[in-house]
């Protein structure tokens, strides 16, 4: 619900989903139709005024908000429609300081992951020097690297041209087949969807299966 009084606006409705582990999940739907509220509520970044979300057996709505960080430095992972990379350090720096802020350690290598997606030329570099598709590479890398539970992936491959979009959908299809890892993935890239294990229609903050 955002809004108060008579400028209340319900954004999502009956929605019932549950994810397994180990699927790649699509969202997709037009502009305003609740995709990356739903994400961001899942992802206990932010919180519902109704309902209930579940990770595991831990009812999210209900932790602290020390409880969430922890839950959401150690068991979520987040590629966001700007990378959110930290300005002030090198593409390698930003590992670093994922390394030292989580808890859980994933046995993922930052080379190898960066090799893969074509950024360990740049991995030097500060972010203001990458273009928008390298600094968004570099964003799934770091969201992958410790190799959290579930990864909330919002048009992740939106600043990408095609050919990389549907290189990066492959990728993280393949990883979730390896790992066992969820991806939940907001976007409305045709061909970036057909990856997916299942792919969800919003639509005036409803849900259904594709």
């Amino acid at each position: 619900m955002f809004g108060k009084g008579d400028s209340a606006k319900l954004a999502l409705k009956d929605i019932n989903l549950v994810v397994e582990p180990g699927m790649f999940i699509g969202l997709t739907g037009p502009s305003g139709s609740g995709k990356t509220t739903l994400l961001t509520i899942m992802g206990g970044l932010q919180g519902l005024t109704d309902g209930e979300v579940y990770f595991k057996d831990l009812e999210i709505g209900k932790l602290s908000e020390k409880e969430r960080t922890h839950l959401r430095f150690n068991e979520f992972g987040f590629i966001l429609q700007g990378s959110n990379l930290v300005p002030f350090l090198t593409v390698l720096e930003q590992f670093e300081l994922v390394s030292k802020m989580r808890s859980k350690k994933g046995n993922n290598d930052p080379e190898a992951m960066l090799r893969e997606l074509g950024v360990w030329d740049q991995r030097n570099q500060y972010p203001a020097s990458l273009s928008g598709g390298q600094r968004q590479r570099v964003a799934i890398a770091r969201a992958l690297f410790s190799q959290p539970e579930i990864v909330f992936a919002d048009e992740p491959t939106a600043s990408l041209d095609s050919k990389r979009a549907k290189q990066v959908a492959k990728q993280l299809a393949d990883i979730t087949k390896k790992t066992g890892q969820t991806i939940i993935m907001v976007s409305h890239d045709e061909d970036v969807l057909a990856y997916t294990d299942k792919t969800f229609f919003m639509r005036d903050g409803q849900l259904t299966e594709e």
